[in-house]
């Protein structure tokens, strides 16, 4: 269960990162 919420997490960041939200996505981080 703890490994698929940990990807789905990363899988947000990669989305969040790609559609150039490093900024926001570094400050929650």
């Amino acid at each position: 269960m703890k490994e698929e919420i940990i990807k789905k997490i990363v899988q947000q960041k990669k989305l969040k990162k790609s559609k150039g939200w490093c900024r926001p996505c570094t400050s929650i981080s």
